[in-house]
């Protein structure tokens, strides 16, 4: 009896975190997707364009002053438990030197890029956005290696929150229209999250004092270095890196390739898409990743299963999702955006189809981020980017957003089929393409923890 109440609990827990997770994924998507709509209808195509294309680029070379920590700290978490905290003060000596190399590319490449002053400017007044994204992703990885969920749920969503209501303030409320305005309100939120942030921190690392944790880490705290530091981030920030290039890269190629204005026709049918791929990002990035990687150290049967029921269930997931936006795409998008982005809604009915695709490869993906496996996800995910930019510059000149939209789709389906391949390979065989239907029993639930 008290097993069966025992796992009743657990089911509860865990039905408890994820409803949590997917409350506070929800809003940031509506929150992502309002501000966007704004955006759009107060700046123009062309505006819109050259802001979107001004934050792509901010948002692609951002993954670099983290250089894969947060993820670091999650895979040292699932061996080591609480005692990762030894590794956060090498961890900021390695942030300080990242940073600092990634603002002097993105100055240098505001001034001596082929693009226009108004340009220039912006790229300089999203930059904070850059140190704020580290603090974003670092306290994500506190919340979830303490299991916090509620926490990380809140965490993830206050800056979108605060930009919908900045956008909000500056649009309807106030009437101000001028770009400078937006990017000094940007820049204010960024600086918000990086104070908050630190001081997330700086109590995790005075864990002990602060009684945070209540693990004695003093006898470990020993073999900590930079070089070794690094040897566990570069392959998870090398693939971040990757993965922005074959996602962003098409709004900064069409910038440079085509106008402003196919950048904004482009970007509204892409807040669409991003806003979709929130809900499997939730699931396995924020809820289930730390879990993965204590499995794949200590129960490779959990592992396996919960690898086949996500597949089956983030297919299905997927394509309801895609079902639901492709009906929908052509009744709201042209009201809700305006007459201006009629062309969007061509451009949401080719990249629809990446829903499916993603919402699977999120799923079988997960457990590569665990043992030695980074490297070969990294290396599909280089390759996935290679193909994505060369695409990209033969079909944008072509086709222009609707190059850049088929060459998301093929880049999607290059990243599935490989990861499926590489899961096979490096670690569960022929089961990798079993069990799928796993997610639909109660009994799976039932002792899930």
């Amino acid at each position: 009896m008290a097993l069966i109440e025992t796992s009743n609990n657990l089911f509860k827990n865990l039905l408890s975190n994820v409803s949590f997770l997917f409350l506070s994924g929800g809003v940031s998507a509506l929150s992502i997707f309002f501000t966007q709509i704004l955006l759009a209808r107060n700046l123009a195509p062309s505006g819109y364009g050259l802001f979107s294309a001004a934050f792509a680029t901010i948002t692609l070379i951002a993954p670099l002053t983290v250089f894969g920590i947060q993820h670091a700290w999650l895979k040292l978490s699932g061996s080591e438990g609480l005692s990762v905290i030894r590794w956060i003060p090498i961890s900021f000596k390695l942030v300080y030197i990242c940073l600092t190399i990634t603002l002097i590319s993105i100055t240098a490449w505001s001034f001596l890029g082929p693009h226009s002053s108004s340009f220039r400017n912006m790229l300089l007044g999203l930059s904070p956005i850059i140190i704020s994204h580290i603090f974003m992703e670092l306290v994500n990885s506190r919340f979830q290696i303490e299991q916090k969920f509620k926490s990380l749920a809140i965490w993830q969503t206050i800056p979108h929150i605060m930009r919908l209501s900045f956008v909000i303030l500056l649009f309807i409320v106030f009437g101000l229209y001028q770009v400078n305005y937006l990017l000094l309100g940007y820049s204010f939120i960024a600086l918000f999250i990086s104070i908050v942030g630190y001081i997330f921190l700086y109590k995790m690392m005075k864990a002990k004092r602060d009684n945070l944790f209540k693990e004695d880490i003093s006898s470990k705290n020993k073999n900590v270095s930079l070089k070794k530091m690094m040897g566990h981030s570069w392959p998870y920030g090398t693939a971040a890196f990757f993965y922005l290039i074959y996602l962003q890269s098409d709004l900064i190629i069409l910038k440079y390739l085509v106008n402003d204005t196919a950048v904004g026709l482009y970007s509204a049918a892409f807040a669409v898409l991003l806003s979709a791929y929130l809900i499997p990002g939730i699931i396995y990035q924020k809820f289930l990743l730390p879990k993965f990687h204590r499995w794949a150290n200590s129960n490779q049967k959990k592992l396996l299963t919960t690898y086949q029921a996500g597949n089956g269930l983030m297919l299905i997931l997927g394509i309801i999702v895609f079902a639901l936006l492709f009906y929908l795409n052509p009744i709201i998008i042209p009201k809700i955006f305006g007459n201006e982005y009629l062309q969007t809604s061509e451009i949401l009915n080719v990249l629809l189809f990446c829903i499916p695709i993603r919402f699977l490869a999120t799923s079988i993906e997960s457990p590569l981020f665990t043992k030695n496996l980074m490297v070969t996800k990294t290396s599909i995910m280089g390759g996935a980017a290679l193909l994505n930019l060369i695409l990209n510059f033969v079909l944008i000149p072509k086709y222009s957003f609707l190059g850049a939209a088929i060459a998301t789709v093929i880049s999607e389906i290059f990243l599935l089929s490989f990861y499926l391949l590489a899961v096979d390979k490096y670690l569960f065989g022929s089961e990798a393409y079993s069990g799928w239907g796993k997610g639909l029993t109660y009994s799976f639930w039932n002792t899930s923890n």
